[in-house]
């Protein structure tokens, strides 16, 4: 068990301040090894303490002077305290009592005074403020309607005595404030345990001698030496002589060594005069020491002893030395600094004197501290501070502005020293002001070692060592890294659709907003969100009279956790300020952070919609994290508010009504056949609800209506709202009889029907039998689209429910088509009107005469070039046509940029068992295509195939024997009208001896054409053309063999083919091209 105690501190906490201890998540806890943390965080003990007025501790008393009195002495200091504050918080003393402890009563004294320090050292009542004169009541001295300020560290007050002209002789006095004696404005009175006593008792005297004890110092260490004084003064008529002390009686539990000879042994007073007997005491034993004592003579006239009345000291405190001073250090440096960010604690060093309040206090008087950049390397103070300060809250010991200009090294000279008792430690803040033009990237703070604290035995000045409690020395921060100050927030609405809500509903989305912070560099400050407002409003922007109508809660939800929360019970409700615990933290330059805002709809809320929205910039509280400083905030759109909440009623029925579809004959294998069409209907008045479902039901029977196992008969059941598929379903050989269909996107808003179709694909090698579909009442898991409860589906008239798809015979289907394929594409291809043929297809169902027809619905074709890149078809062909024998069975109209042609026949072009078909595939060209080369080509995934009475078949489409798909055509090339843009050869290279090359070339007008093969030296290797006369046209049945003029086929090398033509018009033009031979 791990237990967490707390003392409360005596001057930081406040009445009415409320104590507790939450652990907020794993990352608080350190463990020296790696361990599992499970809990549910927070951890939160749920103990609040509540701190409720002034305890006697609180209230500093310092012994006043011991002294014996004589009669109208005054005024003498009686009581010395100091009022505290109430922790930071501001606060007035209004009354004040005091009581005597002791035997002098209120006709011993003529006044009892209050008086407030004016700053000089002690009681002085020449400077001292005079508050009046306290008012015996009861054996109490009270005064009232102070009304006096006091201030942070406590008001000191003195109360001071006037002895009557005739007191009790003996009389002793002991002023205190007794317990409920103060009473300040913020009703943090007390003291509330015990009485707050002086502790020096003051003697009262009429005798004629009068003798006071008193110390050279009221504290001491043990076997220090100390100087205990009896003044004595003669207050009589006669001279008396031969006074000697009488022997000192030691009280208390502290002891001194036994005393030596005092001096000097004896004296004689005249009347009026005074003088003094001195002890030098070594003390021996911690305690408190009362020492008592009087004095004695006899009187020069009266021959009469004379004595003082047995007087006493004031307490005179032995302690321990101090020895050691214990710290523990705790490292609090930011991760990130603002250049020119003041009060930056780095560093945080709790004191503490271990021996405890037996030993003496300590001061702390030099403290050293160095700065390096993390690395090692030191940085010099004067180029990273401004200011250093040592504090402890807002006590400041410390402030140095000039630091040093060399060296890593802050001395650190306290103008005041810390002291450190017994009591409590001290926690002492190392406050650091960052210069703002600082070039320093990072630093570091570090205590090199003991000697840097410099502390002493606040009684004695002995030095004492600093030991570290934690950890060894070097004492270091971590490395805080110096960014620019952030400047600006960005509040960007995450667009949503309006939103239904059903009453009861909880965590409602309400608003979505995206946080971005801006920073003065790459390298900048988070941004702290603190608070922002927002209005709750009808969607015309008014404020909601009643929003408790609407919402009971709302909370502010981070990435992480909830930020806050807030109960809409009033009108005033309308208007809400969040404020965030955590504050939420915008990291700059990184993703947005999202904020969102959900609520809680009442089970009764009212019908209706509202949205809320983001109140104005101003309201929106967004700091510089490291800072404080506020930001600008800039919304997105100015105006920031959520989508519409549409509140409805619950939706409870959903109407069902269909017919059954499934042809009498399917063959095995067929997919797509629709086996119901169906209408839901959301019978639901306007206000209620949607209804979504998340999966449909059908169930499977045989003609005996027993259920089948869905998985040996089908292979997928579909959903289709029209063209858009809203489900799909795989059986389980799990299901025996049913089947679940899971829905995407089925919603019904009130009053809306939706038509759907159930279609079937059916596995290939199911059981040949009778088959039936059936939905029932459960054919839809209906929800309420907002609260997610059940919706029941009835009929929509008597007998709609259950429905049956018909009962269906299943029969074997064929299982395969096979294709041929004749490459018909023309070489040279020319854009214009004519249609011309690339390719026949040879299409054939091998299948049994006993098998059922196939039918091929659709073909698609692709195009490409010549070095294999796909084209788009549609920039190089204006229309596509398939002939079946001289009918036409199919046409693709293209468009420019279309990447494939689709052409789909009037009707399915049916094969069956046996049978073959031609189709011819003709192409008719785009006038001005840009493309130079076209391939027209088909693989067997390209067939959309059919079987039976409806359907489709996944049939397999298999290349007939002796060729493999895919089918391309030959390359045919695009050429202008022109002689010079047409003139060409294919192939080039060509395998001479093997194959030939043809020419192409167009003639724009009739004319007489040469051709001849020449070598690179002009040599005439043969002559192909000679005059030859050729019409205006496109010519490609010219070709070259690759031999020359002797019949010898010619070497592997590059040639060249010139050709000449003498037009009708008499023009002429020449043209060369190479011509490459390879074997």
């Amino acid at each position: 068990h791990f237990f967490l105690t707390a003392d409360v501190s005596l001057t930081g906490a406040a009445d009415g301040d409320t104590l507790a201890a939450v652990v907020a998540s794993a990352a608080d806890l350190d463990f020296t090894q790696p361990v599992s943390q499970v809990a549910n965080w927070p951890l939160d003990s749920h103990a609040r303490w509540r701190v409720d007025g002034m305890v006697a501790a609180q209230v500093q008393n310092t012994p006043v002077p011991a002294a014996t009195l004589v009669p109208g002495e005054g005024p003498v200091l009686a009581l010395d305290v100091v009022i505290p504050s109430n922790g930071a918080l501001p606060d007035a003393l209004q009354n004040i009592e005091l009581v005597n402890q002791e035997t002098a009563t209120a006709t011993d004294f003529d006044a009892v005074e209050l008086w407030a320090d004016a700053g000089t050292p002690g009681f002085d009542p020449a400077g001292d403020t005079l508050l009046g004169t306290m008012t015996p009541i009861a054996g109490r001295w009270r005064i009232q309607g102070l009304d006096l300020v006091i201030p942070p560290g406590g008001l000191r007050l003195f109360a001071s005595l006037r002895v009557s002209l005739t007191p009790d002789n003996g009389a002793t006095v002991r002023l205190a404030l007794p317990r409920d004696g103060v009473e300040v404005t913020s009703a943090n009175d007390g003291p509330r345990d015990v009485a707050v006593a002086s502790p020096v008792v003051l003697m009262l005297s009429t005798a004629a001698l009068i003798s006071d004890l008193e110390w050279d110092r009221s504290e001491s260490v043990e076997e220090q030496f100390v100087d205990l004084r009896m003044i004595v003064r003669n207050n009589g008529d006669e001279a008396i002589n031969d006074i000697t002390p009488s022997v000192l009686v030691f009280e208390g539990s502290g002891a001194f060594y036994p005393p030596g000879p005092h001096g000097p042994a004896s004296v004689n007073l005249a009347p009026s005069q005074v003088d003094t007997f001195t002890w030098t005491l070594q003390a021996d034993t911690l305690g408190e020491v009362l020492i008592a004592g009087n004095c004695s003579g006899t009187g020069s006239v009266s021959n009469n002893t004379r004595s003082s009345v047995m007087g006493q000291s004031s307490i005179h405190q032995v302690y321990l030395p101090a020895n050691e001073m214990g710290l523990y250090p705790i490292g609090t440096m930011p991760s990130s600094i603002n250049r020119g960010q003041q009060g930056v604690v780095p560093l945080t060093l709790t004191l503490f004197n271990p021996a405890g309040v037996d030993a003496a206090d300590q001061e702390l008087r030099r403290l050293i501290i160095s700065l390096d950049d993390g690395d090692g390397n030191p940085i010099v103070p004067a180029d990273l501070l401004d200011q250093v300060m040592v504090s402890e809250g807002l006590d400041v010991y410390l402030t140095k502005t000039g630091l040093e200009t060399s060296g890593s090294t802050i001395m650190l000279d306290l103008d005041r020293n810390v002291t450190i008792t017994g009591h409590e430690p001290v926690t002492l803040a190392l406050r650091l002001d960052i210069l703002s033009n600082t070039i320093e990237e990072r630093f570091r703070v570090s205590i090199v070692d003991s000697t840097w604290l410099e502390a002493y035995d606040a009684i004695s000045g002995q030095r004492v060592s600093v030991v570290l409690q934690n950890g060894a020395f070097p004492v270091q921060s971590s490395t805080g890294i110096l960014v620019g100050e952030a400047i600006g927030l960005d509040v960007t609405r995450v667009s949503a659709a309006p939103l239904m809500a059903g009453q009861g509903q909880t965590d409602v989305t309400l608003l979505s907003v995206e946080l971005v912070s801006e920073g003065s560099g790459p390298q900048s400050s988070d941004v702290e969100i603190g608070a922002f407002g927002v209005s709750l409003v009808d969607t015309n922007g008014l404020a909601l009279s009643e929003p408790q109508r609407f919402l009971e809660v709302i909370r502010v939800l981070g990435p992480l956790q909830v930020h806050a929360e807030h109960a809409v019970t009033s009108a005033l409700d309308s208007v809400v300020t969040f404020l965030l615990s955590p504050p939420v933290t915008v990291p700059v330059g990184s993703q947005p952070v999202t904020l969102t805002l959900v609520g809680n709809v009442p089970a009764d809320a009212d019908l209706g919609a509202l949205r809320l929205q983001l109140r104005s910039t101003s309201e929106f509280d967004a700091r510089d994290g490291n800072s404080g400083t506020p930001v600008q905030v800039d919304y997105n759109p100015d105006s920031i508010a959520g989508a519409p909440v549409t509140i409805q009623g619950l939706a409870t029925e959903l109407r069902f009504a269909g017919q059954g579809t499934l042809p009498p004959i399917v063959p095995l294998g067929t997919r797509d056949v629709t086996a119901f069409t169906a209408t839901v209907r959301h019978p639901g008045i306007a206000g209620t609800a949607a209804i979504i479902s998340a999966s449909l039901h059908v169930n499977l029977r045989d003609g005996a209506r027993q259920p089948l196992a869905p998985a040996d008969y089908i292979d997928r059941l579909n959903v289709w709202q029209g063209d858009l598929l809203l489900g799909e379903g795989i059986p389980s050989s799990q299901d025996l009889g049913e089947m679940e269909i899971p829905l995407s996107g089925f919603s019904l808003a009130a009053g809306q029907s939706l038509d759907l179709t159930i279609t079937v694909d059916l596995e290939a090698d199911a059981p040949v039998g009778l088959m039936e579909l059936l939905v029932t009442s459960d054919v839809l898991d209906a929800v309420d689209a907002n609260q997610g409860t059940p919706v029941a589906v009835v009929g929509e008239s008597p007998g709609d429910l259950p429905l049956s798809s018909g009962l269906t015979l299943l029969q074997t289907a064929p299982d395969l088509i096979t294709v041929g394929f004749t490459d018909r594409m023309p070489a040279v291809l020319m854009a214009d009107d004519d249609e011309f043929t690339v390719a026949i297809w040879r299409l054939r169902n091998p299948s049994d005469p006993s098998y059922a027809d196939a039918g091929i619905t659709t073909i698609t074709l692709h195009a490409r070039d010549d070095e294999g890149r796909s084209l788009a078809m549609g920039d190089a062909v204006a229309e596509i046509l398939a002939y079946d024998g001289p009918d036409t069975w199919a046409v693709g109209t293209l468009a420019a940029g279309d990447s494939t042609a689709v052409l789909t026949g009037a009707q399915p072009l049916m094969l069956t068992p046996g049978q073959l078909v031609t189709l011819e595939l003709r192409l008719r060209l785009r006038p001005g295509t840009m493309a130079a080369n076209l391939q027209v080509g088909l693989d067997a995934d390209d067939f959309t195939v059919m079987v039976g009475g409806g359907g489709v078949l996944s049939l397999q489409v298999l290349p007939e024997a002796g060729s493999v798909f895919p089918f391309w055509t030959e390359t045919g090339h695009f050429t202008g009208l022109g002689l010079a843009e047409s003139y060409s050869n294919f192939p080039n290279p060509f395998a001479a001896g093997h194959e030939q090359t043809n020419f192409v070339f167009a003639l724009p007008r009739d004319g007489q054409v040469s051709l001849r093969l020449l070598t690179p030296r002009g040599e005439t290797v043969v002559q192909v053309l000679d005059n030859e006369p050729y019409p205006a046209g496109l010519h490609q049945n010219v070709v070259w063999d690759g031999r020359n003029g002797r019949g010898a086929t010619v070497r592997n090398g590059v040639y060249i083919a010139e050709i000449r033509v003498r037009f009708s018009d008499g023009a002429e033009e020449r043209h060369l091209r190479k011509v490459a031979v390879v074997r």
